[in-house]
């Protein structure tokens, strides 16, 4: 369970831009601009993973309210307890991993 936040965020929300405290931010000047570089995501590809239904570890369930982020982080989580049960065997003709 998430704690809850400390901070006011209604005092936030009131703050004009002129009220908000900038001096530590340094301003980007064209060197800056000279090397910057776009960088865009990388395409995802779909992931197929079969495993033992007798796996005990994969007993998760989903409420049918939960929000998207919610199911990816359930995904992520039985992803990860998927591993504990099965082999993964990958085709390096077909799977590539950049970090």
């Amino acid at each position: 369970m998430k704690k809850p936040s400390q901070t006011d965020w209604e005092r936030i929300d009131k703050l004009t831009d002129e009220e908000i405290d900038t001096s530590d931010i340094p301003l980007l000047d064209d060197s800056f601009f000279a090397k910057a570089r776009l960088r865009m995501p990388r395409p995802q590809v779909p992931v197929t993973m079969h495993v033992d239904a007798e796996c005990p570890e994969l007993d998760i369930s989903v409420s049918a309210e939960a929000s998207d982020v919610e199911r990816s982080a359930i995904l992520q989580r039985l992803s990860v307890k998927a591993l504990k049960c099965t082999t993964v065997n990958i085709d390096s003709q077909k799977a590539c991993c950049r970090s």
